[in-house]
């Protein structure tokens, strides 16, 4: 063989071995370890870092074990009749549960518990699922390539420093069956710890194939991979701030702004800032359990007397629920930003002084029902619209939007159950 021959055929072997295993090892070079488990820093906005392989997975291409959403242990048959979280033959829920017409315990419980978490009971403190929006960042903030990896088919995501991570495309179990090998295309489907914000029965996830990328939402009983997430080393807890004072007890925000008006920390009735606390109609001052034609109240004035104002009636004097007025300039005077709070979505309010309060997404009542929890905020003003007084003021804010979605707005469903967010005026 001639050396011209011999180096045709030495290119042709390097280039065959590149395309099978499709993907370059340099890529995965670890960024640290926690707990024994690597993680990679895809240069993602919020730090968050990555874990190289899924969980039961010992490299990045192996597919793992799957798991039946908020349960931590593989098992033979993956349905309703073995989840976790469904009893009985109409499938009750026993957790997870914030839409009050679906049967079975009503907890507004939305994102997984720590207790509930397979990342976090197998790998241990500070590892745990990825959220819905962290999923949303990953698939946002880095590009995916259908591509194959020593053999296993499945999506290269590469972040903006050029680090990248290898997510099998490992299919999903569903009674006995093994659709690892039967399922075509490949599909990759991964668990978040969030549940659909439209149906408890649902989580939210990732899904791929070879054409299609993007967030994904399915039925709580399949057995689907996880992949781990962890903080990034400098990472700070999220906390809220301390109270600047008290009044009756309870404590108040000083946002420095230029009415001097100081924000309750937290709803009427919760006794946390991340709690969604008691909901109520305009005028009434007593949660029920009910909202829609038991409402009596009798509207004589746009402003509520004391009397019939829920703040002043359940955390006494000085207290009262803010005016319309109060509202716009809470929302013109702050930088509002969407967060996350112990796994509740919501608009923290930064005064110009630094201080902020936490209005979490606490949906709202009507008839039995709680609606559109860990998704909208209601939040009652003590006014009525000067020129309709059939309309009641309040915030508003939904969690898909940013910036411009809080505002005060005027509705005329004065008998939904609705949060209050009490001020402080001496």
């Amino acid at each position: 063989m001639n050396k011209s021959r011999f180096l045709i055929l030495v290119v042709i072997v390097i280039v065959e071995l590149i395309f099978i295993s499709g993907v370059s090892d340099h890529a995965f070079c670890q960024s640290g370890q926690l707990n024994g488990h690597e993680y990679v820093d895809l240069g993602l906005p919020s730090g968050l870092l990555w874990a190289t392989c899924n969980i039961g997975a010992n490299s990045p291409e192996e597919y793992g074990n799957y798991y039946a959403w908020g349960e931590t242990s593989t098992k033979d048959i993956y349905n309703e009749k073995t989840y976790k979280y469904f009893k009985g033959p109409n499938t009750k829920l026993t957790k997870y549960n914030f839409i009050c017409y679906y049967d079975g315990k009503f907890d507004r419980l939305t994102t997984l518990e720590d207790s509930d978490d397979v990342v976090n009971v197998n790998w241990g403190s500070d590892w745990r699922m990825p959220t819905w929006d962290e999923i949303e960042e990953l698939y946002s903030n880095c590009t995916h390539e259908w591509t194959t990896m020593k053999g296993v088919k499945g999506r290269l995501f590469t972040g903006s420093n050029g680090n990248s991570i290898f997510l099998p495309a490992a299919r999903f179990r569903y009674d006995s069956d093994d659709s690892r090998d039967k399922a075509e295309p490949p599909q990759g489907i991964y668990w978040s710890s969030s549940l659909d914000n439209y149906g408890c029965t649902s989580a939210c996830g990732l899904f791929f194939d070879s054409d299609n990328c993007g967030i994904y939402v399915d039925v709580r009983v399949l057995g689907l991979s996880v992949r781990a997430v962890c903080p990034p080393k400098n990472y700070i807890k999220e906390t809220f701030s301390e109270p600047t004072g008290y009044a009756n007890g309870y404590g108040y925000i000083d946002l420095g702004l230029p009415s001097g008006t100081k924000w309750a920390i937290c709803n009427v009735g919760a006794l946390k800032p991340s709690d969604e606390g008691y909901y109520f109609a305009w005028g009434e001052t007593k949660p029920k359990k009910e909202y829609g034609e038991n409402y009596k109240f009798n509207v004589q004035s746009i402003t509520l007397p004391s009397k019939a104002d829920a703040a002043t009636a359940n955390m006494g004097a000085g207290w009262r629920m803010p005016t319309e007025t109060e509202m716009d300039e809470l929302i013109d005077n702050c930088t509002i930003t969407k967060v996350i709070r112990n796994g509740v979505i919501g608009r923290l309010f930064t005064g110009p002084n630094g201080n902020s309060i936490f209005l979490p997404a606490a949906g709202y009542f009507h008839d039995g029902c709680l609606l559109e929890y860990n998704f909208k905020g209601f939040y009652w003003s003590s006014s009525l619209n000067k020129d309709n007084p059939r309309l009641g003021c309040c915030i508003f804010f939904e969690s898909e939007e940013e910036y411009d979605s809080c505002f005060v707005t005027r509705v005329d469903d004065l008998y939904c159950g609705f949060s209050v967010r009490a001020v402080y005026v001496k």
